[in-house]
């Protein structure tokens, strides 16, 4: 009943029929108040009428007072009004004129005030179920409009009452309809456009090694032309290889596929294993692998997903980092925090590349890294976040690049220093 009285329509309506109601009863006491005025004044006509014709055959004013005065009905007497052709039973109404007129008067006066009323509440009731009638329609038209992926109107709102609960749930479907609808279409642009880098990104790899078996071909009696290309085909194919693992682990993550099993690990050991992995690289490059930290230091994560996150950020520290240089794997614990930075000194980051390192497949013009394909770090990103952790950049073109891994609530206490390995 409560939901029902909270409708603002509901309630004018049920105000309405309460007024007319009122003026019912007040139209039935005003009619039962002159219907009893006029019989009254019935009464005292038939009186008068009675005792003239009384009086007028002689009969002495004493008697007629008397016979006035009487409460009781005799016998005689009605057995007189019998004889007379006057009873209930046998006398039609219209025999009588003055009752006949004051009955009349009294039922059309009746009529025309219940006729009245009785057709104030039928337009009343029109307008109230017209106006529901139209609320429908707009509600149903919006709903068709919602069905058919047009989002841009809204359900009747801004009131209370059951039936407006009804349309903020459905306007709250709706708002979810339209996420998922935004999200289908975002996911389909997503993979237009990630089908599309897959597309190019082996149409170079692909070429290649058509183009060196292709050469082998031309020249199967030449061993040395055969070895040379041979080995670049190796490569071509190491470099295809690689791209699709890569978009395998990335596709994973993105469809929420991968359980992380979480698993207490020292920090040490994460970062010794993703730089062993990369070791001859740099020594062949002749660059340096530092790492600096507490041995103490351990971190909740999936060991084998966090290693390759370390992995790939060393290894784009290596593509930007000259020979001579230095890439830095270092972290440090806090009351609140565990951070692990991965820093070089090499060529830094463009300020207007900075903002897109991690959009998948995106390589700076300006890059040196020409064989790389985009995902390292992406797929880094991915990792951390999919793990609680949080990854930031700080770069200086020219003075090296910082990229900083922070993991709230796993630090313990400050660090005071730590240990420096070289690799």
């Amino acid at each position: 009943m409560r939901g029902i009285l909270e409708e603002r329509q509901t309630r004018s309506y049920l105000a309405f029929i309460l007024l007319l109601a009122a003026a019912m009863v007040a139209a039935s006491c005003l009619l039962g108040w002159r219907q009893t005025d006029r019989m009254r004044a019935l009464y005292f006509q038939w009186e008068g009428r009675v005792s003239s014709g009384l009086l007028g055959e002689g009969v002495e004013p004493a008697v007629i007072a008397r016979a006035f005065a009487g409460t009781e009905v005799t016998a005689e007497g009605e057995r007189f009004l019998l004889q007379a052709g006057y009873t209930e039973e046998i006398t039609p109404l219209w025999l009588l004129p003055d009752l006949y007129e004051a009955g009349m008067r009294q039922v059309g006066g009746q009529a025309a005030v219940f006729g009245g009323l009785s057709l104030l509440l039928l337009m009343g009731t029109l307008l109230f179920l017209g106006r529901r009638q139209r609320l429908y329609e707009r509600a149903a038209e919006v709903m068709g409009e919602y069905a058919g992926g047009n989002f841009s109107r809204h359900l009747p709102r801004n009131e209370r009452g059951t039936l407006f609960q009804m349309f903020a749930s459905a306007e709250q479907l709706a708002t979810a309809l339209q996420a998922r609808s935004q999200a289908r279409q975002a996911e389909k642009e997503m993979m237009k456009e990630t089908l599309s880098d897959i597309s190019h990104q082996l149409k170079t790899p692909l070429s290649a090694l058509f183009m060196y078996m292709e050469i082998m071909e031309g020249e199967p009696e030449e061993p040395s032309v055969v070895r040379e290309f041979s080995g670049k085909a190796l490569k071509a194919l190491e470099r295809i290889q690689e791209l699709i693992q890569t978009l395998l682990k990335v596709a994973r993550l993105d469809a929420g596929a991968v359980a992380f099993e979480k698993e207490d690990w020292p920090v040490g050991r994460l970062a010794g294993e993703a730089a062993e992995q990369l070791l001859d690289r740099a020594r062949k490059e002749e660059k340096q692998l530092l790492l600096q930290g507490e041995e103490r230091s351990h971190l909740v994560c999936d060991r084998s997903w966090m290693r390759e996150a370390l992995s790939n950020l060393i290894k784009n520290a290596l593509d930007h980092t000259d020979p001579g240089g230095v890439i830095r794997v270092r972290w440090e614990e806090s009351p609140a925090m565990l951070r692990i930075f991965v820093e070089d000194n090499g060529h830094g980051i463009p300020p207007e590349d900075i903002h897109f390192i991690f959009r998948r497949f995106y390589r700076s013009s300006r890059s040196s890294d020409r064989e790389g394909c985009g995902l390292g770090l992406p797929l880094a990103k991915s990792v951390i976040e999919g793990q609680g952790g949080v990854i930031q950049v700080e770069s200086r073109p020219g003075r090296g690049s910082r990229f900083i891994i922070s993991f709230p609530g796993f630090g313990t206490e400050a660090a005071s220093g730590g240990q420096v390995t070289k690799l």
